[in-house]
């Protein structure tokens, strides 16, 4: 198991989950900033390592854990800067497998600490914020590999260009529920999934909200917390 981190010349423990959150929210607001100065499938790249790096040590909790993060991580890593130099149909598809498998396995890994946990962290509470990410970039990828099967499966507004980051888009904006319409599902199969994730998403937050509540209640009948 890895070791507690703590910042550099200082005795602030970093919690398990905090450098995963940090990689999640830098590929969300630092990344569109950027793409006008560096390539967008490298910036991606390097932003979704950290993401991997990251997903890794939050997951290294058991030995057993951390083998089979490990081998969901190394195939995705390995794909995806393999596919920087070359273009590979077969390679592309595996390589959003391994991401799809590691984010969600990773997220599971995040749920199950939560709800075992007695008390209510800041540990705690941003896993819960990293499940509820690593959900969302789960349904990218599938998304993606839908879309890579069958190219019609989504409309998308006229003149906007289709990649990575407008799967991403439209994941995060199913799973919130907030559906913009610009990028609609149009076969049977993108209309399930988008109308699953969105089911997803609410349930998520429904029960990670009573778990927190209930644990903050039995901290206050235990005289844990004011």
């Amino acid at each position: 198991m890895i070791k507690n981190l703590y910042l550099t010349l200082t005795r602030i423990k970093v919690g398990r989950f905090s450098s995963l959150l940090i990689s999640l929210l830098l590929l969300f607001t630092l990344r569109p900033f950027m793409e006008g100065l560096i390539s967008i499938r490298l910036l991606m790249d390097v932003f979704i390592t950290f993401i991997l790096i990251s997903g890794i040590y939050a997951a290294s909790e058991k030995k057993e854990v951390l083998i089979i993060s490990l081998a969901f991580a190394l195939p995705a890593f390995a794909g995806s800067w393999s596919l920087l130099f070359m273009e590979n149909s077969f390679l592309k598809v595996m390589t959003k497998v391994s991401f799809a498998l590691f984010f969600v396995y990773t997220a599971i890994i995040l749920i199950f600490y939560l709800f075992k946990a007695k008390d209510v962290t800041s540990d705690i509470i941003v896993g819960a914020i990293c499940a509820f990410f690593l959900i969302g970039l789960m349904w990218a990828n599938i998304f993606e590999i839908l879309h890579f099967f069958h190219p019609n499966a989504f409309h998308f507004s006229q003149g906007e260009s289709i990649d990575a980051n407008s799967f991403i888009y439209y994941s995060f904006v199913t799973l919130t529920t907030l559906g913009y319409g610009d990028i609609t599902p149009l076969i049977s199969s993108a209309k399930s999934l988008s109308v699953l994730e969105a089911a997803t998403g609410q349930i998520y937050l429904t029960v990670v909200l009573a778990r927190l509540v209930g644990i903050h209640i039995s901290q206050s009948v235990d005289g844990k917390s004011p």
